[in-house]
């Protein structure tokens, strides 16, 4: 009998903790989820030691859906969490926070190493094949409650956003050749 309650209470255990990590975790991804990110943010706060907040948007998600399906975009999805978690820092946390959105909790302390950070995550992802913009707060020169860094963040993320809209839907001037420039010249002169 003894035996019997033993394994029971073994079986529980492990499925109290399966069961953990299966509301802290993002089903298709397996970073943070949003609750749990929140709650990691709340701790880094109460902390009260610098570090940085990165928001980041998966670009052009809604035609990749459309175009390949959702399950093309889902590893999209999966392979962009593995590169934003891949070279973390030591206490960073990476979560996906929405559809295609992900989020980073870094404990880097300064605005340009932050940014750097978000240079460097934007270039392990082009390499993918995966673009995302990136804004970016830091705590405290940016606020010191969650809303007010995320505030910051997220008006950087639009303004990349805005900014990188604006370059792909800007017409393209074809320049005349070599000899169009000529003839024009011919003709004026």
């Amino acid at each position: 009998m003894g035996a019997l309650v033993g394994w029971f209470a073994s079986h529980h255990r492990d499925l109290s903790a399966r069961l953990r990590v299966a509301s802290e975790r993002d089903h298709l991804t397996g970073l943070l989820n949003t609750r749990a990110f929140d709650a990691a943010l709340t701790a880094r706060l109460e902390q009260g030691r610098p570090f940085g907040l990165i928001l980041a948007d998966m670009d052009n998600m809604k035609e990749v859906n459309d175009s390949e399906g959702h399950a093309f975009g889902n590893d999209v999805l999966r392979l962009a969490g593995e590169v934003l978690a891949r070279d973390r820092e030591p206490g960073d946390e990476v979560a996906r926070i929405g559809g295609d959105e992900f989020a980073v909790i870094t404990s880097l302390e300064s605005s340009e190493t932050v940014r750097a950070l978000c240079g460097r995550l934007t270039a392990a992802l082009a390499e993918e094949g995966i673009t995302m913009s990136f804004g970016w707060s830091v705590c405290p020169r940016d606020g010191e409650t969650s809303l007010l860094l995320f505030r910051a963040a997220d008006e950087r993320l639009y303004a990349q956003k805005l900014i990188r809209s604006r370059l792909t839907a800007a017409e393209v001037v074809t320049m005349p050749t070599q000899a169009e420039r000529l003839a024009m010249r011919s003709r004026a002169g």
